[in-house]
């Protein structure tokens, strides 16, 4: 009779541990600031149950008698993912029936390099879940696995399969892995709820800890509704990104390498892609001058930085100056669903391998949504290997790290390699072979200080009113309207109020114009070069870059400040005159400059282009092939200069190479080659 008791009484247990298992899911370990002693814990629990917890030891701990609680730091209610169209495993449309808490949990005062295990639990440690790992770091070495683009779709559950098993074939090919790392499109909808928790219920997120990125598909419905809510509720990243990225961009340190993921989805715009920018740079910065730098830099994003299908250039050179100055050791990206790699890669040309980073754009995995390859076109000096399966594509890598070097290898669904890549830790400078290289690494901050001074010297740069990014000829282009004044005018008696839009550089972005035009014109470096280049800029414009405005200069007499307009860079000449030109001119004048267009203009313009200069002379003579008349006679100095600047400039904007600083230098440098 007791026996039967007993038996009855486990049954019991049993069964009311798989209603209790209902209350949580979605669980998943995530890096946290330091992976060395601490890490963070996601789950979402059932609206009822109010008491959820970490519970959490040693994994040599049998039975959990040194396991400590950890209650959750967030717990909130969550209904982002409610009521949004979506699909079911039977394929059957319905609507997402989605609120629940959502609980992160930070554990730190761990060992590193250690093993450990956990359970959420509720009330008296009643326990919800099967156990779940993950490793510390600290390891002399350790390896990841590197996976993405599997697009988890209930409706065609070989998808996720596809990815899992890949997993499974990169531990094979490794036993040691320590954790995942994936550069998005885990879910085909990130808004689909029931696809996340399909995606977590997998025992490869029981086994590891997983860092990922926001993929496109991560970030949008069924509908294509956008918002990164959904990558940020599904997961406990660290809370240090910037301004509407916090547990979306993030930041975490695992062991001597610096980890810097990136969300994309918020860099569609100039303006997204320079805040992104300046967090990357204080976190590197920072990173570098803390008691413990980091070794190795890696850098990952969802988009790719090459096109996997031609070489082309898509993300690269948006980054390649910041990860150039910042000395990036290996960036990360997926989203072509082509494999591709770049050798190291510094000012854009490869390198040896001592410095420079190595660009790398991982394939999809879910044996569904591969692409073809064409013939390289571009970049062929860059890329090194390139691989794809056509349509049914599966690859994963395995990333070995020690303070020696990153080995990058590259298998297939049956563990075959085919490709394999080192990173060289950089621990001395780079080689003195490459002047340029060794002048970038240690003086490039002493330069931009230069160049900031230049920068402080723009005069027009008083009251910022606004960004203004849909400017006819300049759409994209986060252009500033400026108000200021200039000094009592001698002649006026008052001063003169001057409305203009500026596309300026900053101090980093024009020492990069310069050092590279010097470069490029004379194979060489020298001080005074690149002092008279940088000296010439302040005296003649400040850097400052009229798009579109009034600019007032003293040249007729001394305080004496006439108006010159401005448009694309060049001093133009109004049609009429008599209605809009004015020594002092009227607030509806200043509107008027803002918005004129060509049809406006007189049909020659001034001679000289911001912000070197240049002239049209010297546009030809360093290559230039639009036909942009002839600066000797007036009635020839065409209005094609200003579509031939816009263009110019604009290609500067998005590149550490200005062709009209290098046409100045090639005029003006000695012994010019």
């Amino acid at each position: 009779m007791k026996k039967f008791i007993t038996i009855a009484a486990l049954l019991i247990c049993t069964i009311a541990a798989a209603q209790n298992k209902e209350l949580v899911y979605s669980i998943t370990a995530c890096p946290s600031e330091d992976v060395s002693t601490s890490m963070n814990i996601s789950w979402a629990a059932d609206t009822t149950a109010q008491s959820t917890y970490v519970l959490v030891t040693k994994a040599s701990d049998r039975k959990w008698r040194k396991a400590r609680k950890v209650y959750p730091e967030q717990q909130e209610l969550c209904t982002v993912f409610d009521g949004i169209y979506s699909k079911k495993a039977s394929n059957e449309d319905f609507y997402e029936d989605a609120r629940f808490l959502k609980c992160g949990a930070h554990i730190d005062g761990l060992m590193p390099d250690t093993d450990y295990k956990y359970v959420i639990c509720i009330d008296r440690k009643t326990r919800l879940c099967d156990e779940h790992h993950f490793k510390t770091a600290g390891a002399q070495e350790w390896s990841c696995c590197i996976i993405s683009d599997f697009h988890s779709y209930p409706p065609l559950g070989k998808r996720l399969d596809a990815g899992m098993d890949m997993v499974e074939t990169v531990k094979a090919y490794d036993p040691s892995i320590d954790w995942i790392l994936t550069p998005g499109d885990v879910c085909a909808w990130g808004g689909s709820y029931s696809f996340w928790k399909t995606l977590y219920s997998r025992q490869q997120y029981a086994d590891f800890f997983w860092g990922g990125v926001n993929g496109n598909h991560d970030n949008m419905t069924r509908k294509s509704q956008l918002t990164n809510e959904f990558f940020k509720n599904t997961a406990y990243y660290p809370r240090n990104g910037y301004e509407g990225e916090m547990g979306v961009c993030y930041h975490f340190r695992y062991g001597d390498a610096l980890f810097v993921m990136l969300n994309n989805e918020d860099m569609r715009t100039e303006e997204g892609l320079l805040a992104a920018q300046r967090w990357f740079k204080k976190v590197v910065l920072e990173q570098k001058a803390s008691a413990n730098p980091p070794l190795y830099i890696i850098a990952v994003e969802h988009y790719q930085w090459f096109m996997g299908d031609t070489g082309k250039d898509a993300q690269y050179g948006r980054w390649c100056d910041l990860f150039d100055e910042l000395g990036v050791d290996l960036a990360i990206a997926g989203n072509d669903h082509v494999y591709n790699r770049t050798g190291s890669v510094f000012a854009g040309k490869k390198t040896d391998g001592s410095y420079g980073t190595v660009y790398m754009n991982t394939s999809s995995s879910d044996n569904e949504r591969g692409r073809t390859m064409k013939e390289l076109e571009a970049n062929k000096e860059l890329v090194e290997h390139r691989f794809t399966e056509g349509p049914k594509t599966i690859s994963g890598l395995d990333m070995k790290v020690n303070s020696e070097r990153i080995e990058l290898t590259l298998l297939d669904r049956n563990g075959n390699v085919l490709d394999q890549a080192v990173v060289k830790a950089k621990k001395n400078k780079p080689s003195a072979e490459d002047v340029r290289g060794n002048y970038m690494r240690d003086s490039l901050e002493v330069f931009t200080a230069r160049c900031q001074k230049v920068i402080n010297a723009a005069y027009m740069a008083e009251k910022f009113i606004k960004v203004n990014d849909s400017i006819p000829g300049w759409e994209g282009f986060p252009v500033e309207l400026w108000e200021y004044y200039t000094p009592k005018d001698a002649v006026a008696g008052v001063p003169k109020k001057g409305l203009v839009y500026m596309l300026n550089p900053d101090a980093s972005k024009l020492a990069h114009w310069i050092i590279n035009a010097v470069y490029d014109v004379t194979g060489k470096l020298r001080y005074d070069d690149l002092e008279k280049v940088r000296k010439y800029i302040m005296w003649q414009s400040g850097a400052q870059f009229p798009v579109s405005g009034v600019v007032y200069e003293d040249m007729e007499g001394k305080g004496e400040y006439y108006p010159y307009l401005f448009k694309d860079g060049v001093t133009v000449y109004l049609e009429d005159e008599a209605t809009w030109k004015s020594i002092h001119p009227s607030e509806e004048q200043l509107q008027f400059y803002l918005t004129m267009t060509n049809d406006d203009l007189k049909s020659y313009t001034g001679r000289f282009g911001r912000i070197c200069s240049t002239t049209r002379k010297m546009y030809t003579e360093a290559g230039g092939t639009d036909d942009v008349g002839d600066d000797a006679v007036r009635e020839l100095r065409s209005k094609k200069w200003l579509d031939t600047m816009a263009k110019v400039y604009q290609k500067a904007w998005k590149s550490s190479r200005n062709f009209l600083i290098y046409a100045w230098c090639k005029a003006n440098l000695e012994n010019a080659e």
